[in-house]
């Protein structure tokens, strides 16, 4: 027989300590589930949703001990909130969307994630430079159980630089590159100019890699 789970709750008031957190978090939350499920089966979710001052996070699919597989949305409407907890004077607003599937069993997860952030900043003169304003993110991720990871075509792209990782590291093998381009270096740096163009490749193995 089919169970129909459904949940919500809301928090107000909230008050942290810790000064970073609470800005972060903010002084409202709320929790909403519509699902079902079997008794030893997995949770089958119309929606999940986690909702604060700063962060909506909602997820749609089925998830449970030996399956995971549906789609993720998340914004933060303003980046500043979570500049303490990140050391930096953040600004912006950011959207996520990701398809996520593995088996949460056997620590397996792979993720295919595109989001992009608007109006960007960090308060680094040399980061804001190649990535202020508007930036994207694109590409694959997977962990492995046996503690291996890797890429597929992950590209952050900004104004004024661009970024990419592809490749594998596991127990048997590593082979992954990594790169970066900056058309005019005197975005970074006033005092450099020029294009700067970034390669790297690690091989190997997970616990002996060479770079």
């Amino acid at each position: 027989a089919l169970l129909r789970l459904v949940a919500d709750a809301k928090a107000t008031g909230l008050s942290l300590t810790n000064p970073a957190l609470a800005q972060t978090i903010g002084s409202e939350a709320s929790f909403a589930m519509r699902g079902v499920s079997t008794v030893k089966g997995p949770v089958d979710f119309q929606t999940l949703e986690i909702k604060s001052q700063t962060l909506t996070a909602r997820f749609k699919g089925r998830a449970g001990a030996a399956e995971l597989r549906g789609r993720l949305d998340a914004a933060a409407p303003d980046l500043a909130r979570f500049g303490k907890v990140a050391g930096l004077e953040l600004k912006g607003e950011a959207t996520l969307t990701g398809d996520i599937e593995g088996t949460p069993s056997s620590n397996r997860f792979t993720a295919n994630v595109d989001a992009i952030a608007n109006r960007f900043g960090t308060g680094v003169a040399s980061i804001d430079g190649l990535y202020g304003g508007t930036i994207t993110l694109s590409g694959g991720a997977r962990l492995d159980p046996d503690g291996g990871f890797g890429f597929n075509d992950l590209q952050l792209l900004g104004p004024n630089a661009s970024a990419r990782i592809d490749g594998a590291v596991t127990p048997k093998l590593a082979d992954m590159t990594a790169s970066m381009t900056i058309p005019e270096l005197s975005k970074a740096d006033k005092r450099a100019s020029g294009r700067g163009e970034i390669a790297a490749r690690v091989t190997g193995t997970l616990s002996r890699p060479d770079a």
